[in-house]
């Protein structure tokens, strides 16, 4: 095979342009700083990248807000855990002393206060708020758990209860001993008074869980009553079409107890105490009321008692955050917690996705630990101390009568002693009892907000694995995605040297090479390449056609091989050429000889200038200045002060910035072209 000079011009060429090819995706690398720019270069990095920089954003997410947000949630919920055990326990030390039947006035009366105390601070505790959230009342977190001031909005909530729910309440009823002054201790409906008024009076009671509730109301006692073929039918007290049995309302001051110990079949509303009493045949068929084993699913113990409630004061728990009920405000019904009432209904239950489909729970509902029932065994509490203090004060006042009463006062005044010591007695008794009960039911709420402290902690400690974890597997994508994508910048940096040192070695082998030689007395060159321009499609270019400007032009430095084309079409006679670039085939630069334009166009340049460009002289010296062509022909310009120098037997140039203001940077040329060309 004969290896002919374009053989030889096409090989090197070819190697030529495949290292300049590499030495460009090593400069970009560089550049970049990653082993890939467009997904062509290579797919199977760039797909790899694209999961990885997921994967690394998606723990990124979980790591650095979902984790601390979570952590800071259960930290806030801890703390005002902690406070609500604290005034818990505080409740069970005063219900220990309570329980002491040797008690003086003065000791009843600090304990009296202490629990109005701390009555009035634990439902307080349950407003904390994480990040202006309300940690405790589940997806509500803008509002509040209990009533910042006086409210008149009426609510009809539905409680759901257990028979548990229904305990024995002992009332003393002491008529009107409390109302004995110095002044009516004789009157009449008072010098009667004997021990046989006072009574202690036993029932059965649901205690709902607000009191001061809606006079004339409508409540209503459902419940699964288990049918004689096993079955379970509801029933509702009273009944919507018979209004049987009815539920009768008496106020507390019409002593509602009495009434009820008197009649078994009795059901009395005394909205005043929050309270239904309760019948012995009523009570027996409540009690009857048991979760069926056999059934999964559905609690046929559960009692619901339907109220209304229409007046609240600040620190009244919100019934939103606890029961299903609705609201009237405006006359607008806003509706809450719709499936509470359906078996097995989760509650309220917010989560953070913390890791890959992994969620951590991390509030806890105010029904967990915020019980009703803590105020309501407070108010138990304070009102028996109460009835106490009163009997001994009433007990002191009449003593002092007794100082200076005779005859029938004396008679009158020891019968109301009798009785009020008698009153007090019970009273005491009741006091006592309730005390020591009080002790069992506060150290329940205290298990329960115990229980809610372990839940935070063991969330705590799974949260605290799952950062660990979290923190690891960022690492590990960070890495993974950076090997993947990330170059080796030492090693790159050699490479580009290399791939540097070699084209410009090329470069000047090749010069030797395909150097021009003489053939019958004229120059012919050893080589040619063709380029596709953007403006003159494909052409040939010789290789003693290529201008060599070693520093590059101004704004591109990397553009250092060029050759002059123009419009064969028009011929040269339109004075405007091209300077087209042969590393980069879609730049060409329009530029024209200034004295076309502007005769007497003579700048002086210092001759360091022109250096690189080897020896001048009138006969090799070519000066062009570039053509800025804009949409409107008329506003055509060159450029003056930024002239190209070209050598054109070395084909070396330069561009150089004249000194001074007189060149302009845009000269306009368009009236010069255009008389110009009319004089041709």
């Amino acid at each position: 095979m004969r290896i002919t000079n374009k053989i030889m011009q096409r090989n090197n060429l070819s190697n030529i342009n495949t290292n300049k090819v590499y030495q460009d995706k090593l400069s970009t690398q560089m550049s970049t700083q990653k082993k890939v720019n467009r997904p062509s270069d290579d797919p199977v990095v760039s797909i790899r990248a694209l999961r990885l920089r997921s994967n690394v954003t998606e723990v990124t997410q979980y790591y650095s807000k979902n984790i601390p947000d979570a952590e800071s949630w259960l930290n806030v919920t801890e703390d005002a855990l902690k406070n609500l055990t604290e005034i818990i326990t505080s409740m069970i030390k005063q219900s220990t002393k309570g329980s002491n039947g040797d008690l003086k006035a003065e000791d009843r009366q600090i304990i009296l206060e202490q629990l109005k105390a701390l009555g009035d601070e634990v439902y307080s505790t349950g407003d904390a708020d994480y990040a202006g959230r309300y940690v405790f009342t589940g997806y509500r977190t803008d509002t509040s758990l209990s009533f910042d001031k006086e409210y008149n909005t009426e609510y009809n909530i539905t409680e759901q209860l257990g028979n548990s729910s229904i305990t024995k309440l002992t009332k003393v009823n002491t008529g009107k001993l409390l109302d004995i002054t110095a002044a009516n201790y004789k009157d009449a409906g008072f010098d009667k008074i004997s021990e046989q008024d006072v009574k202690a009076t036993e029932v059965y009671r649901i205690q709902l869980s607000y009191n001061d509730c809606k006079k004339n109301g409508t409540p209503s006692i459902s419940f699964q009553k288990k049918q004689a073929d096993g079955s379970y039918q509801e029933v509702t007290w009273p009944d919507q079409n018979t209004h049987q049995p009815a539920i009768e309302e008496i106020s507390s001051t019409a002593d509602p107890y009495s009434k009820v110990a008197g009649n078994p079949d009795a059901i009395v509303y005394v909205p005043e105490t929050g309270e239904l009493l309760l019948g012995e045949n009523r009570y027996k068929t409540l009690m009857d009321c048991k979760d069926d084993p056999a059934t999964s699913g559905k609690n046929e113990g559960e009692i619901q008692v339907t109220y209304q409630k229409n007046h609240w004061v600040k620190g009244d728990l919100r019934p939103e955050h606890y029961f299903k009920c609705d609201a009237t405000v405006d006359g607008k019904t806003i509706k809450y917690n719709e499936k509470y009432t359906q078996d097995d209904e989760d509650r309220q239950v917010i989560e953070y996705d913390v890791g890959f489909n992994q969620t951590i729970r991390v509030n806890s509902t105010a029904d967990e630990c915020f019980q009703h029932g803590i105020g309501r065994t407070v108010d138990d509490l304070v009102q028996a101390m109460q009835d106490v203090l009163d009997l001994e004060a009433v007990k002191t006042k009449i003593e002092g009568l007794q100082e200076n009463a005779a005859g029938g006062d004396a008679d009158i005044l020891k019968k109301q002693m009798e009785a009020v010591e008698k009153a007090l007695t019970l009273s005491k008794d009741k006091c006592q009892k309730l005390f020591e009960s009080s002790i069992t039911t506060f150290q329940g709420y205290l298990d329960d907000a115990n229980l809610c402290i372990t839940n935070c902690g063991t969330r705590s400690s799974k949260l605290e694995l799952i950062e660990n974890r979290m923190k690891s597997q960022k690492t590990t994508f960070e890495t993974l995605k950076s090997e993947n994508e990330d170059i080796d910048v030492t090693e790159t940096a050699i490479n580009l040297k290399s791939a540097e040192m070699t084209y410009e070695a090329a470069l000047m082998a090749t010069g030797k090479v395909m150097q021009t030689w003489k053939l019958a007395g004229t120059e012919r060159h050893r080589y040619s390449m063709k380029i596709q321009t953007k403006i003159f499609g494909e052409v040939e270019i010789a290789d003693n056609k290529i201008i060599t400007f070693d520093k590059g032009i101004i704004g591109f430095p990397e553009l250092k091989h060029f050759t002059m084309l123009h419009d064969e079409e028009k011929g040269s006679s339109a004075g405007i050429r091209y300077l087209q670039s042969i590393e980069e085939p879609g730049f060409a630069m329009p530029v024209m000889d200034p004295l076309l334009v502007n005769p007497d166009y003579d700048p002086e340049v210092d001759d360091e200038l022109l250096t690189g460009v080897g020896t001048l002289t009138p006969e090799n010296i070519l000066v062009m200045v570039t053509v800025t062509v804009p949409s409107d022909l008329t506003k055509m310009t060159v450029n003056l002060q930024g002239p190209f120098v070209i050598n054109v037997e070395e084909r070396k140039a330069c561009q150089i910035i004249l000194e001074g203001n007189q060149y302009p940077v845009k000269f306009p040329i368009y009236d010069i072209l255009k008389t110009r060309k009319a004089g041709e």
